[in-house]
Order: structure tokens, then C-alpha cells, then sequence
């Protein structure tokens, strides 16, 4: 048509901008961050209530395996005298079991799982070896620390030694002799009841730092320790305290 035009007017979309990126390259930065120490924190959390089932499931076992043992704490650890290793039977001599072996225990309910705690991620992946073939297949290793019948793990104020004026009780060792009552029943034993039952395991080896929760390679964040009247405590880092030491190894708790 003669002096009509159509004029038709075109947008050009000119997409984002550099600093239109940068912003939303640093927002998802910001959400990146909050979403792993959100995860990070819901992860150790896990460990730790992972850590308490076991602990309790720990304890259950060895204050009914008191009923079959007069009342007394059993004897849990192997010969090779470290408060996380445990015996197995003897199958070539019977008679040298005198104590709660690893057989009684898994008969009480006692599971591989239990044995390791999940934030233990050294040893849990190692699990197989420390449960069937650590000392030649002779005891087992956990990633929790029995320290309710030994009287050489409780060097510090929360227990007071067998007092060395009563014959029956000087010398104790613990490991041979019997074994601490789950509660005191007469005046001798009110002085060595021992409050505590389980606990994560934390130690140093030849230098180096081994612990159920790590902070980082040479620092403990902390550990679960189950009493014997069946609260468990948290204890960080700081409040760990070295309580047994034996050549280049040392315990704490």
C-alpha cells in the first residue's frame, strides 16, 4: 500500500553480564559452603550416635555377663595387655580361659559393626583384619576400649588403688587376678569401684595419633565414655587426658 510502511522493531537479548556471572558464580559458592558444613556436621553426628548405640550395646553385654561371673566385672583383654584388644577361646587348651572371650561376647550379641565405630574410618575399613586375623587370629582389636576390670588403665583420681594393707588384694593386676566388682560389695571395694565401663578409643603408637573422632592428624576432637551407671559423657579434645602409658603407646580418657 502506497505510503504505509510497517516498521517492525527488533530486541536483541545481549545475555548475562561478566559481573551478572561472577555474582551468580559466588552465590552458588555461598550455597555450596553452607550445604557441605550442613552435610559435614549431619555426618558427625551419625558417628556419634553410632558411637553411643555401640557403646550401650558394649555396656548391656558386659553388666550381663557380670550375672555369670559372681557379680564381677569379666576379664576382657587378650595377653597382649592392650585395653582394646580381646581374647579369642583356646581351642588347643580349653582350660586357660578363664576369662570373657571374644566367643561370649558375640554370643551375647555382639556384631562386627559394633566392634567399629563408624567415624573410625582407618579401622572400619580394615575391619576383616582386625576381627579375624590381628595377632595370628589370637584376638580381636576394636575401636572401643574396655576399661572397667583393669586396674592399670585407671591411673588417675577417679579410681584409688587396692589398698596394699588388705593380702587378698595387694599385687592386684587385673589381667590374672579376678576381676572388679560391678559394684562394690563390702568395704575393701568401695575404694576401687570405677565409674567407667567403655569408651571410644584414643592413643598414640610409636608418635602417632589414633582416635575414633580426629580434629586432624595429631589432635583428638573428642570421645564418648560410657559410665558405669550407663549415661555416656562427651569429652572433647581438650578435657582427653593421657592415663595409661606402656613403652611408646599410650591410652586416654
Amino acid at each position: 500500500m502506497k505510503g504505509h510502511h510497517i516498521t517492525r522493531n527488533f530486541r536483541c537479548s545481549a545475555g548475562f553480564t561478566l559481573v551478572e556471572l561472577l555474582v551468580v558464580v559466588a552465590i552458588m559458592i555461598v550455597l555450596a559452603a553452607l550445604l557441605f558444613g550442613v552435610t559435614a556436621r549431619m555426618i558427625r553426628a551419625a558417628y556419634k550416635a553410632d558411637s553411643l548405640s555401640d557403646l550401650r550395646s558394649l555396656g548391656t553385654m558386659t553388666m550381663a555377663a557380670t550375672g555369670d561371673n559372681s557379680g564381677r566385672f569379666p576379664l576382657l583383654h587378650s595377653n597382649l595387655v592392650h585395653p582394646h584388644h580381646y581374647n579369642k577361646r583356646n581351642d588347643v587348651d580349653p582350660s586357660v580361659d578363664d576369662r570373657f572371650t571374644l566367643e561370649d561376647m558375640i554370643e551375647s550379641g555382639l556384631t562386627k559393626d559394633t566392634a567399629f565405630c563408624m567415624a573410625n574410618r582407618q579401622w572400619s575399613r580394615r575391619a576383616d583384619f582386625y576381627w579375624n586375623e590381628f595377632g595370628g587370629g589370637r584376638s580381636a582389636v576394636f575401636s572401643y576400649v574396655y576399661l572397667a576390670n583393669d586396674n592399670g588403665w585407671a591411673d588417675d583420681k577417679n579410681r584409688i588403688e587396692f589398698p596394699t594393707d588388705d593380702p587378698r588384694l595387694a599385687m592386684f593386676s587385673g589381667r590374672k587376678a579376678r576381676s572388679l566388682p560391678a559394684l562394690p560389695s563390702h568395704s575393701s571395694e568401695v575404694d576401687v569401684w570405677y565409674p567407667y565401663l567403655w569408651a571410644d578409643l584414643c592413643r598414640r603408637f610409636d608418635g602417632s595419633l589414633l582416635a575414633n573422632f580426629m580434629k586432624n592428624e595429631d589432635e583428638a576432637a573428642g570421645m564418648n565414655i560410657l559410665f558405669l551407671d550407663g549415661h555416656i559423657e562427651w569429652r572433647s579434645g581438650a578435657q582427653i587426658k593421657e592415663r595409661y602409658s606402656a613403652g611408646s603407646i599410650q591410652f586416654y580418657w
